[in-house]
């Protein structure tokens, strides 16, 4: 039950951030959760700014990149995600 109040803490946090135009730090987890949380509501454009703020503040973490590679074919972007799915072979390998 704690993760799911700490899932909840973390998407108000960010939805209060966005509604005040500031930018507050999370970690990776936090982000991870965030974009996941608005990937599975369908809400597409808070997934994509908590990504990108998320890769700002944690630009070398591949976990969020794959969110980015899902992003991107759901959008129908698909020679973006294979790029990126690429990198990260690059960068894990």
């Amino acid at each position: 039950m704690d993760n799911v109040n700490d899932i909840n803490f973390s998407i108000s946090k960010f939805e209060k951030m966005v509604k005040e135009n500031s930018v507050l730090f999370f970690d990776s987890l936090e982000f991870e959760n965030i974009i996941s949380y608005y990937l599975d509501t369908g809400k597409l454009t808070l997934a994509k700014k908590a990504l990108k703020l998320s890769l700002s503040q944690h630009p070398t973490n591949t976990n969020l990149s794959l969110y980015e590679i899902e992003i991107c074919i759901q959008e129908d972007k698909l020679k973006n995600a294979l790029d990126l799915v690429n990198s990260i072979l690059m960068i894990e390998a």
